[in-house]
């Protein structure tokens, strides 16, 4: 009996038919080329929206231009006056261009607020991972916007 609902089951999760939303070989645009200044957050999204890029049989193939800047702000102190709580933001811009005329603009923000800690190593370690994440979360919203633009 186990064997037949095990089977059964597994006969509906195969077939259902799920497909990722955005899968990168059914999109109707391509990425050309991506310009940015070299640093180190342009860089990284650039490399998440790299499977994007130079697609064949595609509607529309686009430019990007990437503008990314950090900050890091204290937001609380103790009594002391030593820094308690921070604020990472991101904020990004890009531009989209179709054979050299702008078609799109739009400017991404992300924070994340987290307590400061005295070990500075694993501080900066968990620098990264926010950083990374928040930058995933900008290139998701990134490939959403050129998936909608018409």
């Amino acid at each position: 009996m186990k064997k037949i609902i095990s089977f059964i089951f597994f006969i509906f999760i195969v077939g259902c038919g799920y497909q990722p939303l955005f899968n990168a070989q059914k999109l109707n645009f391509s990425i050309n080329k991506i310009e940015y200044e070299k640093n180190k957050l342009n860089r990284l999204i650039a490399k998440e929206l790299n499977a994007y890029q130079n697609k064949k049989d595609v509607e529309h193939k686009y430019n990007l231009k990437i503008f990314s800047y950090e900050n890091k702000k204290i937001t609380l102190k103790d009594k002391k006056g030593d820094p308690s709580n921070l604020r990472l933001s991101l904020s990004t811009e890009i531009k989209v261009f179709d054979n050299q005329k702008l078609i799109f603009e739009k400017k991404y923000k992300e924070s994340f607020e987290y307590q400061n800690t005295s070990k500075k190593f694993e501080l900066r370690k968990y620098e990264d991972r926010i950083r990374q994440s928040m930058l995933g979360q900008i290139s998701n919203r990134i490939i959403n916007d050129l998936y909608s633009i018409k």
